[in-house]
């Protein structure tokens, strides 16, 4: 995002709006990481192997699949975000120079 147009001459909030998505999962898909990961380490330090890990502990079980339903939209998400960010609109200055023209008439 940072090689934007928009990024560069500040235009910020139409990227926010436009990506906004990608920004919110950003921090869910974080903290179901780090629950999943540090719930996952501590049990393991609590004696458990792995295999008795997923056999046996519901709440890591639990935890787990959430964290992979919640990864594969965040993926979906990113991949998304790549392919709108591929668009060569956003690096091009002339096209948004008309729109804020075009917007400024309207006025």
């Amino acid at each position: 995002m940072a090689e934007t147009y928009l990024f560069r001459v500040g235009l910020l909030g139409i990227l926010l709006k436009k990506f906004r998505y990608v920004l919110i999962l950003q921090p869910i898909y974080i903290c179901f990481t780090l629950v999943t990961g540090v719930y996952r380490i501590k049990r393991l330090g609590d004696n458990y192997d792995l295999v008795g890990l997923w056999n046996k502990d519901e709440l890591f079980l639990l935890l787990s699949t959430v964290h992979k339903c919640v990864a594969i939209i965040y993926y979906v998400a990113n991949m998304r975000a790549t392919l709108d960010l591929g668009s060569t609109i956003y690096f091009d200055r002339s096209v948004w120079v008309s729109l804020v023209k075009q917007y400024k008439m309207e006025v």
